[in-house]
């Protein structure tokens, strides 16, 4: 299909609209921004060109407030550190207290097992005592209470009386 002179004439300024409608919102963009630039640029000068006095600033007095209340624990008291050696002086256990927590270090020694082999590890983990019961705590305060009655001159209680049935 042939186009005529009058119909190019249309679709150029149509073409011609559609860019002006495209280009126009990035030009101004563009223009704004290279306005905006020497404005900063001009008022990093000046900042730059204003020095402070030389004179000291002025200081302060700031109220001392209360004593912070921190009880802090001297080293020895901290860290328990409880070494246990063979008769050749191998460590064979090392047991360590820190505050609260208990733990129990072992080396892992794999007989037989030759180095950078798979088993010849010298790692092993930490062992914790996880809730460990005194069975014969009970008994051993009855004892100990009984001693301290019979040294007082404390008789026993006496047994119950029997039941008939």
């Amino acid at each position: 299909m042939r186009r005529t002179g009058f119909q190019s004439r249309i679709r150029a300024a149509f073409v011609e609209n559609i860019m002006l409608t495209r280009l126009a919102p990035a030009i101004a963009a563009g223009l704004l921004a290279s306005l905006a630039i020497p404005v900063a640029a001009q008022a990093q000068q000046q900042q730059q060109r204003q020095r402070p006095s030389d004179a000291p600033p002025t200081m302060e007095r700031l109220e001392e407030g209360p004593a912070p209340e921190v009880n802090i624990k001297p080293p020895e008291q901290r860290t328990k550190i409880t070494e246990q050696r063979a008769n050749g002086g191998e460590v064979t256990e090392v047991q360590v207290q820190t505050g609260r927590s208990h733990y129990v270090l072992k080396p892992n020694a794999q007989h037989g097992a030759m180095p950078g082999d798979g088993q010849a590890s010298n790692l092993r983990a930490a062992q914790f005592p996880v809730a460990e019961f005194d069975l014969f705590r009970r008994d051993e305060e009855k004892d100990r209470q009984a001693a301290e009655d019979k040294a007082a001159g404390k008789l026993p209680p006496a047994p119950p009386p029997p039941t008939q049935k």
